[in-house]
Formats: C-alpha cells, sequence, structure tokens
C-alpha cells in the first residue's frame, strides 16, 4: 500500500488490490465491447454503415434499435469508461510499482 497526495491536496491510498480491480473492470468493458461489436457485425452494418434503403426509409433487413444501442454503447458509454479505467489503472501501476 503507498498514499499520495492527490490533486485537491487530500491523501489517498492506492493498494494492489485497488490496481487488479481496476483492470478487471477494464477487461469487464472490453468484453462489452466486443459484444456490441459482435452485434453489428451480426447484422453486417459495422459502425459506419447505413441504416436507411435507397429510397431514404429505414432498412428493413436489419433490426434498427439494436444497431442504434450497439454503436451509442461503443461511442459514449462503453468507450469512456474503457479509457477511464486504462488511465486510472495505468496511474496506478506506475505509483505502486511491480505487483
Amino acid at each position: 500500500m503507498k498514499t499520495s497526495e492527490g490533486n485537491n491536496g487530500a491523501t489517498m491510498t492506492i493498494t494492489a488490490n485497488d490496481v487488479k480491480n481496476l483492470i478487471k473492470k477494464k477487461d469487464d468493458i472490453e468484453e462489452q465491447i466486443k459484444a456490441y461489436y459482435d452485434v453489428l457485425d451480426d447484422q453486417g452494418v459495422g459502425e459506419e454503415g447505413s441504416l436507411v434503403d435507397a429510397e431514404g426509409f429505414p432498412r428493413s433487413d436489419v433490426n434498427l434499435y439494436q444497431i442504434r444501442t450497439a454503436r451509442h454503447n461503443i461511442s459514449f458509454n462503453v468507450s469512456g469508461s474503457d479509457r477511464t479505467c486504462t488511465g486510472s489503472g495505468r496511474v496506478g501501476l506506475d505509483f505502486l510499482g511491480p505487483i
């Protein structure tokens, strides 16, 4: 266990267990991201594929709700959390040194 003074002057304690928990959380988030990409692959549209047909109507051959939900979760929810966990984990590992 090590302590450090945070940005606001408060002392924070970082343990090896804290870092391991962050790494597990990061792995869980990466697994969620992969599941969302699998949904997009199953629908055959990916992140950028069009959701309307040539006449401008919503495509009837794909599940629009699943696709929009997966794209949203990849773009806004999960990816931001992943960057936060990765950054926090890296800081914790740098602070702790070898576990």
